[in-house]
C-alpha cells in the first residue's frame, strides 16, 4: 500500500507543495537496540542553513545533547548548526502534520532518507535559507509504533536564532512533546 508524503513551505519561498509515493513502512523498524528516550544532537561553529549536506559532513563537534522537545531551541549565538538523529515512534496511525519555525534555516527527514540520501528537495519540512523566524510545513503517513529514522537540521547565520520542531498527530493536537516519540540508538549516538 503506498503512502502520500507531501512537502511545503510558507508562501515567502515558493518551494511550493510537492508529493510523491513511497514505500509503506519507508524504513522504519518496529525495534532498535540500544534505545533510550530522545533525540541526539551535534552542534559545529558553521552555518549550513542553505545546504545540509554541508553540515553532514563537518565532524568538529564542538557540543552534543539529547532533547525531547525543540519548542524554541536557541544556542544564543550566531554562525552555528545543529543536527539531531534518532527515531519518531507515532502512537496513532495516519497522516502527521509538521512544521519547522526557525531563524535561521531547518529541515525534517523521516524515513530512510533520514540515512541516506538526504536533500534539501526530498525534506518532509524544508526550511531552508537565512531569514527571520518563519514556519514551514510538510506531511507524511506513518504507522503505529514503527520507528521511523528521523533527522533534523537547524542553523543560524547571525542575528536572532530559535527553532521550534511540532507536529500534529491525528485526530490531536500540535506539539512539540516527544516523550514517548524521540527515540536514539545510545551505542551509535542516533540510527
Amino acid at each position: 500500500m503506498p503512502l502520500l508524503e507531501s512537502r511545503g513551505s510558507s508562501s515567502a519561498f515558493g518551494y511550493g507543495l510537492n508529493s510523491s509515493l513511497t514505500d509503506p513502512f519507508d524504513g522504519a523498524t518496529s525495534s532498535i537496540s540500544n534505545a533510550a528516550s530522545g533525540l541526539y544532537g551535534r552542534r559545529v561553529n558553521a552555518d549550513y542553513s542553505s545546504d545540509p549536506s554541508g553540515l553532514d559532513g563537518n565532524n568538529s563537534i564542538v557540543s552534543t545533547n539529547t532533547v525531547t522537545s525543540l519548542d524554541s531551541f536557541t544556542s544564543s549565538a550566531d554562525g552555528y548548526s545543529w543536527k539531531w538523529f534518532g527515531y519518531f515512534r507515532p502512537s496513532v496511525t495516519g497522516i502527521y502534520n509538521f512544521r519547522t519555525t526557525s531563524d535561521d534555516g531547518s529541515f525534517l527527514w523521516l524515513g530512510t532518507k533520514a540515512k541516506t540520501g538526504f536533500t534539501m528537495d526530498n525534506a518532509v519540512v524544508d526550511n531552508r535559507g537565512g531569514h527571520g523566524p518563519l514556519p514551514a510545513y510538510g506531511s507524511k503517513l506513518l504507522y503505529a509504533n514503527y520507528y521511523y529514522p528521523c533527522r533534523v537540521h537547524f542553523s543560524e547565520g547571525g542575528g536572532g536564532d530559535i527553532m521550534t520542531l511540532a507536529w500534529t498527530p491525528p485526530g490531536g493536537s500540535e506539539t512539540t512533546n516527544g516523550s514517548g516519540i524521540f527515540f536514539y540508538n545510545t551505542a551509535t549516538g542516533g540510527f
